[in-house]
């Protein structure tokens, strides 16, 4: 059940309008004043046309008759369900009333239909696949004094905008009609490039160039840096080598070759001291004997004549006179330990069977298409062929492997952590920005191929797998240590070094294969929309709307099987709860299709019950927000194709994020822990 429909609400309050009225004396109703009053079912005011359509003639009465995007009658009455109408998207053909006076879309408009977002600098727009999203771009020139000006819809910059050449070769003000009157400049400018020289003016252009300013200089000086506007070479760059093995001779970033002492591996000549290592400059570290006596597969002792280790053996095999634990070793403590069983073949499209009296392993294999484990979460269906256990991808294979991935979009391309955020998977998008204190459990992959710091790492955030991007650098101090310990905090394109807990690397030349599956998963949003918007509709629950403190229950009408579910808006008040039940079947796959927002404010919940669980339920938004406040709760996978994906602080969801471009962000202390969706 989906709870009271927004008609019987309606009817509802009149009567206890009417009752009031009764008691207190009858008040006259004004049709078209906007407000609902006795005797009336709707009355949003303003103007009346045929079908509600303003781009219709005007009316005063007659069936067709509706205030403007409505299902109001001229009488401030509800129109019959299934009337033609118009509910103000021209993205949505063909519009109908429904069951509860509402005017809502049934399908898309042709892709390519004029429409409009309200923006003028961003060009004309069409409609895409229901959406009015597709814009031509800015309509204006750019040139000197001929910009975008959004608060008067033009192309010409105010009079008195000062304009000239970014160099400040020419410089004037606009004349408000879109010419500079500017006037030629003389002396030193600035054309952006370090390594021609100083610049100076000529004929209005920064064309004097003084000529590359490190010629000559000393070693750790003498190569111009554009990337720093320096002449001196970057630390680490080798330089004169001082013959001592324990020292490091690079350039110090500022100029001057050093020799600061390294740890590296050396040798003191003495091979009964263990392996040697440098500290402070000298071969001062050693490891101790390479010999120790383990008292166990043998007996040892350190032969430094020999330069080398005596090892007599000690008879290290053993046998408890079992077979199917496997073969035993000696042990210092357990005497003869066992291992595992000889008979395990890791393939569960098999019963393994070991046989102690006959030493014998025998497999039996399960019947064709029997139910197995392929052991993947990003596969469904799971059956034996052939022996092996195979299982099929899902809708949504590509963005499956992750838990938060942001669409790519040219108009922005960033995810952002907050302050002890914990995700509890592995990150996808373009410019990451991860919170001090941070808990990142899984891989962190940027796919931007350019620019330093693409992957921003806050102070003290722990760092638990891989590190890749597709060519952006990296910078931050991860636990607490610089990133990778130079100066900069950051790292460079094309290196790979080892991370201070040695648990995975930094790969930043987009040569670690995570960042071609990031790239897929970005570029996966389109298909998985248009799969979902092809699905049939089961049930459509129009738009859920609660108050602060209310409860409200979509029971799914088809237990055990899947639903798609067609919702307006999901919009709830502080405190709210919206129950999704999945009849008491937990085979049950439940859609949300969700054409508007959604909107849930603080400590507002999505609860699952009816045996639901959050990898059999989606909810699709593929309207302009998708919105968390501070301490709401919810599970699913959440797909956001094309409004912003934001969370307050202390939010906890359980499922997947895969959010629109632009910037998706997740407040302080929110925590994300991974369900992958298997429904289909």
């Amino acid at each position: 059940m989906f709870g009271f429909s927004a008609r019987r609400a309606r009817i509802l309050a009149s009567s206890c309008l009417l009752l009031l009225l009764s008691a207190g004396g009858a008040a006259a109703s004004v049709c078209g004043n906007g407000v609902v009053e006795t005797s009336e079912e709707c009355d949003p005011g303003g103007g009346l046309y045929i079908e509600g359509d303003p781009s219709q003639p005007t009316c005063t009465n007659g069936s067709k008759c509706f205030y403007e995007n409505s299902c109001c009658k001229f009488n401030c009455q509800f129109v019959g369900q299934g009337a033609a109408c118009n509910d103000g998207d021209s993205c949505t053909s063909p519009d109908v009333c429904n069951q509860v006076g509402l005017c809502v879309g049934t399908g898309n408009s042709v892709n390519g239909t004029p429409c409009d977002d309200g923006l003028y600098c961003n060009g004309t727009e069409t409609c895409s696949n229901g959406t009015c999203g597709s814009s031509s771009g800015d309509p204006c020139p750019g040139t000197l004094c001929n910009t975008c000006q959004e608060a008067t819809d033009t192309c010409v910059d105010p009079a008195g905008t000062v304009c000239g050449s970014e160099t400040g070769c020419i410089l004037g003000q606009c004349d408000g009609a879109g010419a500079c009157n500017g006037q030629l400049m003389d002396g030193p400018c600035d054309d952006g490039i370090f390594c021609n020289g100083a610049d100076t003016c000529a004929g209005g252009t920064c064309s004097v160039h003084a000529g590359d300013p490190c010629l000559g200089g000393s070693e750790c000086a003498d190569a111009c840096q554009e990337e720093t506007d320096s002449c001196n070479d970057p630390a680490g760059t080798a330089c004169t080598d001082d013959g001592n093995a324990c020292t490091d001779d690079v350039c110090n970033g500022s100029g001057v070759c050093h020799s600061p002492p390294n740890t590296a591996a050396c040798d003191d000549g003495v091979f009964c001291n263990g392996a040697d290592a440098c500290s402070g400059g000298s071969c001062s570290v050693h490891a101790g004997n390479p010999c120790p006596d383990d008292v166990g597969c043998t007996v040892d002792a350190c032969d430094e004549d020999a330069d080398s280790c005596s090892n007599t053996p000690n008879d290290a095999a053993c046998d408890d006179a079992l077979y199917c634990n496997g073969p035993e070793t000696c042990h210092a403590i357990l005497d003869c330990q066992n291992a595992v069983s000889p008979c395990v073949d890791g393939n569960s499209c098999t019963v393994d069977n070991c046989n102690e009296a006959t030493d014998l392993c025998s497999y039996d294999p399960l019947p064709e298409l029997a139910a197995c484990n392929d052991g993947s979460d990003c596969t469904i269906d799971d059956i034996c062929v052939g022996g092996g256990c195979v299982g099929e991808p899902p809708l949504m294979a590509d963005l499956c492997p992750w838990v938060l991935v942001e669409r790519e979009d040219a108009k922005g391309d960033r995810i952002k952590t907050g302050f002890e955020t914990i995700v509890g998977g592995d990150i996808c998008g373009g410019f990451l920005l991860l919170g001090d204190a941070s808990i990142n459990e899984g891989d962190v992959v940027s796919e931007l191929t350019d620019g330093r710091g693409a992957i921003r790492i806050g102070a003290a955030a722990l760092m638990y797998d891989d590190i890749a991007s597709g060519g952006g650098g990296a910078k931050g101090r991860p636990n607490g240590v610089k990133v990778p310990y130079t100066e900069e905090y950051r790292l460079d394109p094309g290196t790979v070094t080892p991370k201070s807990d040695a648990t995975g690397s930094y790969d930043l030349d987009g040569s670690n294969p995570l960042v071609g599956q990031c790239a897929l998963a970005r570029d996966s949003f389109g298909p998985a929309a248009a799969a979902l918007d092809a699905l049939p509709t089961t049930a459509n629950a129009g738009s859920v709307a609660m108050r602060a403190g209310e409860l409200v229950t979509i029971t799914v009408p088809d237990p055990g099987a899947l639903n798609i579910i067609d919702i307006g808006d999901i919009r709830g008040s502080t405190d709210s709860v919206l129950e999704i039940d999945g009849g008491s079947d937990p085979a049950t796959v439940v859609v949300l299709r969700v054409a508007g927002r959604l909107q849930l404010r603080a400590r507002a919940r999505i609860d699952l019950v009816g045996g639901l669980t959050p990898e059999r339920l989606l909810i699709y938004v593929s309207g302009r927000k998708c919105e968390l406040g501070d301490k709401a709760e919810g599970a699913g996978t959440l797909l956001c194709t094309a409004g912003r994906l934001k969370f307050g602080t202390q939010t906890l969801w359980t499922g997947a994020l895969y959010g629109a471009g632009r910037l998706v962000r997740l407040g302080d202390r929110t925590e994300l822990i991974r369900q992958a969706f298997q429904g289909f």
